[in-house]
């Protein structure tokens, strides 16, 4: 839960303006390792904090601040950018930029202006975005659980409803052999009880 910090060598009086129209460029590696190129075009008048707000508005990849030295800042996640940034333009070589510094949370100093901004770039791009990137792998492994886990209430509905539907088969075929075996009796039975009146129809017409 870390990045990069750049802080301009140069610092700016309070009341300093763009004078003409300059430019800032950003070249990176973006999280999914593509080359990104910003360019951020400033216009007269405005103060070095509307250019931290132009840099910061223009990308979710790195936001920009001044400190209370008259310094223009610049972080990167080590989430959202990959290596280090190249700053251009002709307002970033006016105003010059050192080396990449790496920075974690610890590295913050909440009594200042400058370590409360860097915290709080920290919190929203580093700490924000590991979390989101671990819910993000937790709710992969949960998919299979979820099934792993289901599964067996599943198999036990289909086991009972196969009981229940050799249950009805069964009762079914016994149904049907006891009505079969009915319908039998009672043939025996008529064709009997019609065998016995035979001999006394033919009695009968002999007297």
């Amino acid at each position: 839960m870390g990045g990069k910090k750049y802080v301009a060598e140069n610092a700016v009086s309070p009341g300093w303006v763009v004078t003409t129209s300059t430019n800032l460029s950003l070249h990176y590696t973006n999280k999914h390792g593509e080359a990104t190129s910003i360019t951020l075009q400033t216009k007269r008048g405005d103060h070095l904090e509307n250019v931290a707000k132009y840099i910061t508005a223009q990308t979710d990849d790195v936001q920009a601040f001044v400190g209370e030295d008259g310094k223009l800042q610049i972080f990167a996640s080590t989430h959202k950018v990959k290596g280090e940034i190249t700053i251009g333009g002709n307002l970033g070589t006016k105003i010059g930029f050192g080396a990449a510094r790496d920075v974690t949370i610890e590295d913050s100093d909440l009594t200042s202006t400058d370590g409360a901004q860097q915290a709080m770039a920290l919190i929203d791009d580093g700490a924000l975005e590991a979390v989101d990137c671990q819910r993000a792998a937790l709710g992969i492994l949960r998919i299979p659980l979820v099934h792993v886990i289901n599964s067996p209430g599943s198999i036990a509905k289909q086991v009972v409803t196969a009981e229940d539907r050799i249950v009805d088969s069964a009762a079914a075929r016994e149904s049907t052999d006891l009505t079969q075996s009915q319908m039998l009796a009672r043939a025996a039975a008529m064709v009997l009880a019609q065998a016995r009146q035979s001999p006394s129809s033919v009695l009968s017409l002999l007297h």
